[in-house]
């Protein structure tokens, strides 16, 4: 019933979303305030975290919030107009709808800073009724283990959890083709890394967005001893999921941490 639901409100929303903007109905008759920044009196530890975006530039956590919200603008005008605003002089360099791929259900954008220093690839989160079943194809085992585990004895802990994932693993999903969905955003990653190895690549996104962002980070950690790195938006957790994917105890040498950033009332 609530997965029924659920993609009938993303069927009804669909077309809300074909038309929504960030920016209203032109972005040129906004009217902007700046907040100034008061670094001294910030009391979220989170809050004052840089990400090297060059010899002389850095990101900060509102930047990859900003970006992955460019994910759910309707147009390229649209995404471009509000990229120029939110950080000049960064570029748009590649989009890829999930429509356009038989059965990879994932969009994302790649946004690269103007010394081609660093990337951020955005992945779009859930917004219409193929995004609904894709979180419900990605995260519905373990949501459910986890829902039960509140009526009775929690299996994900004391070890039960990874034993878990190795079965399911090895007697189910090791055969299914989930990894498919977002496989485009898995190949453009290695693509930029092969063709642009001196540069720092990004994964950014919001709620779906942010977890395929985590999923994809931790593979290639794992496949490159690379140290890219994702930063995800009210994004699921994913360390039982990928190992239902990909194998129990496939980790990387790298000590990068992935970063979720979780309102308190989400």
């Amino acid at each position: 019933v609530i997965l029924i639901a659920l993609v009938c409100t993303c069927i009804v929303q669909v077309h809300h979303f074909e038309k929504w903007s960030a920016f209203g109905a032109n972005i040129t008759d906004c009217k902007f305030y700046q907040i100034p920044y008061r670094e001294e009196h910030s009391g979220a530890p989170m809050c004052e975290l840089r990400f090297s975006a060059g010899s002389t530039d850095v990101l900060r956590l509102p930047d990859f919030g900003l970006m992955a919200s460019l994910t759910y603008e309707p147009s390229v005008e649209r995404i471009t107009a509000g990229l120029e605003h939110y950080v000049p002089g960064w570029r748009l360099e590649s989009t890829s709808r999930a429509q356009q791929r038989g059965d990879d259900w994932t969009s994302f954008i790649l946004f690269t800073s103007p010394d081609n220093s660093t990337s951020v690839l955005a992945v779009e989160g859930s917004a219409t009724a193929l995004d609904a079943l894709h979180d419900v194809s990605l995260w519905m085992v373990v949501a459910l283990v986890q829902f039960f585990g509140k009526l009775g004895p929690d299996i994900l802990t004391a070890g039960w959890g990874p034993a878990l994932s190795w079965h399911t693993h090895w007697f189910g999903q090791r055969h299914t083709r989930q990894k498919d969905t977002y496989q485009g955003v898995t190949k453009q990653v290695k693509e930029i890394m092969r063709e642009h190895p001196e540069r720092k690549l990004y994964i950014t996104g919001h709620s779906l967005g942010g977890g395929v962002a985590k999923l994809v980070a931790r593979l290639v950690r794992a496949e490159t001893e690379s140290n890219i790195q994702a930063i995800g938006f009210s994004a699921p957790g994913t360390s039982l999921t990928f190992d239902m994917l990909y194998g129990f105890g496939r980790e990387s040498l790298s000590d990068v941490p992935d970063i979720t950033v979780q309102p308190e009332n989400d």
